[in-house]
């Protein structure tokens, strides 16, 4: 090994131990910093999370310099999830996908009369591949291709060729983020629009019926994860709606992200948009199509809760490309149980526990050695003279499910890796038959 290589290793590595040692003992000053109490044996997804929140928010210098000198003379990125493209694009690297969340969330909202739309944003690499590096290539079916193979009962609006027909009219994406830009949000709003069933589809406003202001805004998401971003953001460009007819009501939506419009001109239709943050610029434009337009803007959300009280007539689940890969978040309860009861019946048996205590029921399940390939589905059945809680938790997320005397029966998914344990609030001593089925 030439001098200068050994010389540049130990340099780097240095740099590193550095930052560690600025990540463990400076907490910054300006968010609210918990200094860790474990040094984990694996860097996980939640440590490297707390890491990059750390060091992007405290910026300090020998960190920053280092991302630079990365980026620019060995074009890597600090964070392993960004990746370097041509011609100044940053692309963001996301790597399961499945199809029981979508399956529950159709059906539950169907079989409530409720019409369900299934919205897919594209990933930035599927409209530019042509910024990727080069040995990236694109080979078969991907993700949504599949997922629409697997889900035809469900009703799909993709957004990938309506973006890719309309790339002569501009640049779609922002070069440093993972979202589009407004000329892109108002293809899509255009599509959406266009390809809603009836009778909810309605002819899109157009690009000359907006008018154009200037904003300032942070720098983009992939440019924070490359330590690249600037204090002072960046101008971009936003759509409005001319002569908007909109009422904002968001006084009562009072949780975070949930917004309320109503357009007293337009037709008696309620529709309500569970999306994530590549609709969020773009309620103005949604909320002129209809008498009642709700808004819960919430990565990969659903929230039955509200649906259920509000009633809509439509509503569109839109989450962006990569989301349907990785880790997914658990439907809740009502909608599990909703699901099991009508299709615990038709899958395949695993084993079956005529008599376990509640309270050991994960030791009891682990050791029955199930499949690694399958989901486990758990139908258990606890018989009680008093009403009492079940409380299952899974990482620090508590699920209760109220048990009434003579029998109570719900339904579990088995994840292996979340579940921590299943007891009764009360502190009784009950036990449980479980039947195991695996999806």
């Amino acid at each position: 090994m030439r001098w200068s290589s050994f010389a540049f290793i130990v340099l780097f590595c240095s740099i590193l131990a550095y930052g560690a040692w600025l990540y463990i003992t400076v907490p910054a000053a300006d968010y609210h910093y918990v200094k860790p109490t474990f040094y984990p044996s694996e860097i996980t997804s939640a440590y490297e999370a707390a890491l990059t929140k750390s060091v992007t928010q405290e910026k300090h210098p020998m960190l920053t310099w280092l991302a630079s000198t990365k980026w620019n003379y060995l074009h890597t990125p600090f964070i392993h999830k960004v990746e370097k493209g041509k011609g100044g694009w940053i692309f963001l690297q996301e790597e399961i996908f499945g199809t029981l969340l979508f399956k529950q969330r159709h059906e539950w909202t169907t079989d409530r009369g409720i019409s369900y739309v299934l919205v897919a944003a594209p990933n930035k690499e599927t409209i530019y591949p042509e910024y990727l590096p080069d040995r990236y290539t694109f080979k078969g079916a991907g993700v949504l291709d599949q997922l629409q193979t697997a889900l035809p009962e469900i009703y799909w609006i993709d957004l990938r060729d309506c973006l890719r027909r309309q790339k002569n009219r501009g640049v779609l994406y922002f070069q440093d983020d993972t979202h589009w830009n407004a000329i892109g949000g108002f293809i899509g709003y255009q599509c959406i629009m266009r390809n809603l069933p009836e009778p909810f589809r309605r002819q899109p406003r157009e690009f000359s019926d907006c008018q154009s202001e200037l904003v300032r805004k942070p720098s983009g998401d992939l440019a924070r994860l490359a330590l690249m971003d600037t204090d002072s953001g960046r101008l971009i460009q936003q759509l409005l709606p001319a002569n908007s007819r909109v009422q904002v009501l968001d006084s009562l939506m009072t949780e975070a992200g949930s917004y309320l419009r109503a357009n007293p001109q337009a037709p008696k239709q309620r529709v309500f948009f569970e999306h994530d943050s590549f609709l969020k610029d773009l309620i103005p434009h949604f909320a002129e199509h209809y008498s009642e337009t709700a808004f819960w803007w919430k990565w990969q959300g659903f929230h039955s809760g509200f649906i259920a009280s509000w009633q809509p007539q439509l509503v569109v689940n839109e989450i962006v490309e990569r989301a349907f890969i990785g880790d997914k978040p658990r439907n809740d309860s009502d909608l599990i149980q909703h699901y099991w009861k009508k299709h615990f019946s038709e899958l395949p048996h695993l084993a079956q526990l005529p008599q376990a205590p509640v309270e050991k029921l994960v030791g009891f399940i682990e050791k029955q050695y199930l499949p690694q390939d399958i989901y486990p589905v758990l139908q258990i059945d606890v018989t009680v003279t008093h009403p009492d809680q079940i409380v299952v938790t899974y990482g620090d997320e508590a699920v209760t499910y109220p048990v009434n005397p003579p029998l109570t029966t719900f339904y579990l998914e088995y994840e292996r890796k979340l579940l921590k344990s299943v007891t009764v609030k009360s502190g009784a001593k009950l036990n449980c038959a479980v039947t195991i089925k695996g999806y």
